[in-house]
This record gives structure tokens, sequence and C-alpha cells, in this order.
């Protein structure tokens, strides 16, 4: 089991994609350790450039999103 809770919040972009099946963990972990290293960019720029994903999972997020009415910072 991952530390990633898939259920709950799709404004968590990492748990929501790995919930879809469209990433796993580790590349989750890269794209934060990522970040948190200075790489300024969204998680999704950063996922899409590492080819963990494509514009569709993405964009099934940013449509979940709206459809829950979440207001968080597009991916």
């Amino acid at each position: 089991m991952s530390g990633y809770d898939t259920t709950a919040d799709p404004a968590r972009i990492g748990g929501f994609l790995v919930g879809i099946g469209a990433m796993k963990t580790w590349q989750v972990d890269d794209v934060l350790e990522r970040q948190k290293k200075g790489d300024a960019r969204l998680f999704g720029e950063i996922a899409i450039e590492r080819s963990y994903i494509n514009d569709s999972a993405l964009k099934w997020y940013v449509d979940t999103c709206r459809a829950i009415g979440t207001h968080s910072r597009p991916a």
C-alpha cells in the first residue's frame, strides 16, 4: 500500500494520478523531489516533460477538479 491517498482530494494531483493508474508512486516521488530541489514548474509540467503522464491524464485531473468544484492551482 502506498503512502498516497488515492481516493479523497483530487487537488492532490500525485495521489489522484496514482489512483487512476496514470503514474507510479516512484514517479510522484521523483516529481516532488525535483520541486523540493527548486524546480518551480507545476507538478503536471514536470510529469509530462519526464514522460510520466500525457496530456490526457492531466486533462482528466483538471476536469475532475472542475466537476467537483475544487479551486486549487491547476497542475
